[in-house]
């Protein structure tokens, strides 16, 4: 497999991308690390925990009852997460300081995934994913939706980047405006699936005894997953898991917070995550 890599920066900012995935393995400011290695090539990746760095999780999150979903009265076969997560991305357009990746879904195409489950999703799409390095040397994301057909699309998104823990330590705070709600992550990994949600969340802080990293976006709601792995997920999702939900099945149009894309329509989601290292010997 190839070690290749592309690497941007800006204003104290690096990024790197594995070729081979497509996935943001690496976010240094001033050569200070923050993202889990586990999507990066294989001589650099761990050899224990969590082998990505950060998913798209789409047209579900978490995993649907009996791992099947129904659109309208038609059920289909689904794996966690959904199906994006296992879609090669094209890179296109890599510049200086931004890069734009597209996948396409044709549906109805039979879908490969985590012990070579078949996933099954009946309605084409596009999706385009877009790293942009600001002139601060903050990293913006942005994830754009695209429905490909006459019919109504069912979704949920979310992104799901992974960041370390240092000395199996910190904390993670929601800044919302109803909400200001601090957790530690040795609570995360005592709860159920050691996932948490904020349900009303645009910003969120993570702080180590090492950095702080201070993630925005308009997605409406943020999970918050640690196995103690030395790993944490921070992630802007539409809607909560399907696991949490408890419904009996899992009717896309019925689900909570799941957004209806009509026809050829187009949705944005988008933020931005800022790092600032700290020194320890204060």
């Amino acid at each position: 497999m190839s070690e290749a890599t592309l690497k941007m920066s800006n204003a104290g900012t690096e990024i790197e991308i594995n070729l081979a995935n497509q996935q943001l393995f690496s976010l240094k400011r001033n050569g200070v690390e923050v993202m889990w290695p586990g999507g990066a090539p294989e001589s650099r990746r761990p050899k224990t925990g969590w082998p990505n760095s950060e998913i798209v999780m789409f047209p579900i999150i978490g995993a649907a009852p009996n791992d099947k979903i129904r659109i309208g009265d038609k059920e289909y076969p689904m794996g966690q997460h959904g199906i994006a997560r296992y879609i090669p991305w094209r890179i296109i357009d890599p510049g200086t300081f931004s890069v734009n990746m597209v996948q396409y879904h044709y549906g109805q195409e039979e879908i490969r995934g985590k012990n070579k489950q078949i996933s099954v999703f009946p309605e084409p799409y596009r999706l385009a994913k877009t790293y942009f390095l600001s002139e601060s040397g903050d990293l913006c994301f942005k994830i754009d939706v695209s429905s490909e057909s006459d019919n109504n699309l069912h979704f949920a998104l979310g992104f799901h980047p992974a960041f370390l823990v240092p000395n199996g330590a910190g904390a993670v705070a929601n800044r919302s405006s109803n909400d200001s709600t601090t957790l530690r992550l040795s609570e995360v990994r005592k709860a159920e699936g050691c996932a948490m949600r904020f349900e009303d969340s645009r910003a969120i802080e993570y702080l180590t005894d090492s950095f702080k990293v201070t993630m925005t976006h308009n997605f409406g709601m943020t999970q918050v997953w640690d196995k103690g792995e030395g790993y944490v997920a921070i992630e802007p999702i539409t809607a909560p898991s399907l696991s949490a939900t408890r419904q009996p099945d899992a009717e896309l149009g019925a689900m909570p917070r799941y957004i209806t894309l009509r026809g050829h329509g187009h949705m944005s989601f988008f933020g931005t995550i800022k790092v600032e290292p700290l020194d320890i010997r204060k």
